[in-house]
């Protein structure tokens, strides 16, 4: 049976405003409200934070590799297919948690994924805080829009979903953890309520359903080092 989820504090949620996004030859970037900002908009420009950790010379060079290997076109072709698929179970995870109507995807694939992710939901999360929330960070200087924040099993935590074409090893995903920290510090700036965990499920193809819930304390230093090496000039 799903478990009832509730939001705890809306007070802080009023701080969780939505803000403008754009898209930059550098990559995304958001327009945040800040004291300092700039003196004729009022806002800072923030990358996101999936663009400053998709700044990895390693991670271009083994995309090329990739590309290079399966040819243009189908890694084009796959791309796509993986960019659609993780669309779609995002849109139904949000409704499914915020208790609104929605449709299972008609492709079986994207089906699967949806129903091992609300499973897992359904036995782990206790409550929720906010849903696809705008966030930004003046001490990190990034900003982006996670998928869940939440009581986990008692501990408050920042929940990210993924899809993926296999199972993956937790020494390979290791951005996923830095992200989700960096939402972590975000929310808390934000709200003024401490996030303690992270929280990254995967579904993949195979049917497998893959949940690491982690401190966010062992992921702040190489998130500080991430930000400092790959935040785009």
């Amino acid at each position: 049976m799903r478990r009832t989820t509730v939001i705890r504090d809306s007070r802080s949620l009023a701080k969780l405003r939505e803000v403008e996004t754009v898209t930059t030859e550098s990559g995304r970037v958001y327009r945040v409200p800040g004291s300092h900002s700039d003196p004729v908009t009022g806002l800072y420009s923030y990358h996101s934070i999936t663009t400053i950790l998709g700044n990895d010379p390693a991670k271009r060079r083994a995309l090329a590799e990739w590309r290079a290997r399966v040819g243009v076109a189908e890694a084009a072709a796959r791309s796509k297919r993986a960019s659609t698929r993780g669309s779609a179970v995002h849109s139904v995870m949000e409704k499914y948690v915020l208790g609104e109507d929605y449709e299972e995807p008609t492709n079986p694939v994207r089906a699967r994924a949806f129903r091992n992710l609300r499973d897992l939901i359904d036995c782990n999360l206790e409550e929720y805080h906010a849903v696809e929330a705008p966030l930004w960070s003046h001490l990190l200087e990034t900003a982006g829009r996670c998928d869940l924040v939440g009581r986990w099993n008692g501990r408050l935590a920042v929940i990210d979903y993924k899809t993926a074409d296999h199972e993956k090893d937790e020494a390979h995903v290791l951005d996923y953890f830095l992200q989700s920290t960096a939402y972590a510090i975000m929310f808390e700036e934000r709200t003024g309520i401490p996030v303690p965990g992270v929280v990254v499920l995967i579904a993949c193809d195979s049917g497998v359903a893959q949940a690491f819930a982690r401190p966010k304390s062992r992921y702040v230093r190489p998130l500080i080092e991430a930000l400092e090496q790959r935040r785009p000039r």
